[in-house]
């Protein structure tokens, strides 16, 4: 069979599309490799498939037309039965006090045929905890707005909301990823879809910090930010080709005073 079906077949994908844009297709030879490493599926002669019944509530399965009656059934988890019945209908009709868990579920009809087929019984509803409420405030730190950053929140803008969110009673703040994007492509802004993990994303300083930042960078650089503090979304391009030239002439200065410094 072709391993990409027969991938299919078995709900397996084989390509997806990047971040940005790039189709990528899975190598045969790999796929064989995959599909390989995988058990072979036997087909259920009772069942569609696993079962999922939720505990405390009334539940049936339906049986095949395969399934000689009456069929007898047990739930197993380990080498321990937690329940076992026996129906003479097309169907199981399962105890209502089954305990939530993952369990094996044996089947054997009136022609000794044997089954066995995954039974999974999911609580009511998702935990719900047992600890006091809490709230935080939800931030993409990019989009904060403020008189002071350069058209994207920055980290001083952080710090700022930090404080505000103590006043407030907040427990915390919650951001999106801070991590390095791609410095040559700004316009793939996705935090989503970073360059490194290991890094953040140098956009986010406040370069005024920046005790070599050159004040005369910010005096040229007026219309442009008062551009793009107005703009009711984010423009990485215009943000990045500021913010890189003032990172770069803060660089410069310091390194023009570490020189200064070696000579002295």
């Amino acid at each position: 069979m072709d391993p990409f079906k027969k991938a299919t077949d078995l709900g397996i994908l084989t390509e997806y599309v990047d971040g940005q844009g790039h189709r990528h297709v899975t190598n045969e030879a790999v796929l064989k490799i995959i599909l390989k490493a995988l058990p072979e599926r036997s087909p259920y002669r009772f069942l569609q498939g696993a079962i999922v019944i939720r505990s405390g509530r009334p539940a049936e399965t339906s049986l095949a037309q395969a399934a000689a009656l009456p069929l007898r059934w047990k739930v197993v988890a380990g080498a321990k039965i937690v329940a076992e019945g026996e129906t003479r209908e097309p169907a199981i009709a399962w105890p209502e006090d089954l305990p939530a868990g993952a369990y094996r579920l044996h089947l054997t009809d009136a022609s000794s045929r044997q089954e066995e087929a995954p039974l999974i019984v999911a609580p009511p509803r998702a935990f719900g905890g047992d600890f006091d409420r809490r709230w935080l405030l939800a931030v993409q730190l990019y989009g904060v707005r403020s008189t002071r950053n350069w058209g994207i929140g920055d980290f001083t803008d952080l710090e700022a909301l930090i404080r505000l969110a103590h006043q407030l009673g907040a427990d915390g703040v919650g951001l999106n990823p801070l991590h390095a994007l791609f410095d040559d492509r700004p316009g793939d802004c996705s935090p989503y879809s970073p360059n490194s993990r290991l890094f953040l994303n140098a956009l986010y300083i406040d370069v005024e910090k920046i005790p070599e930042f050159p004040l005369a960078e910010r005096s040229g650089s007026r219309q442009a930010l008062t551009r793009l503090r107005a703009l009711d979304v984010v423009d990485y391009v215009a943000v990045a080709e500021l913010k890189w030239r003032a990172l770069r002439s803060a660089f410069e200065g310091f390194a023009s005073g570490a020189t200064g410094a070696r000579r002295r």
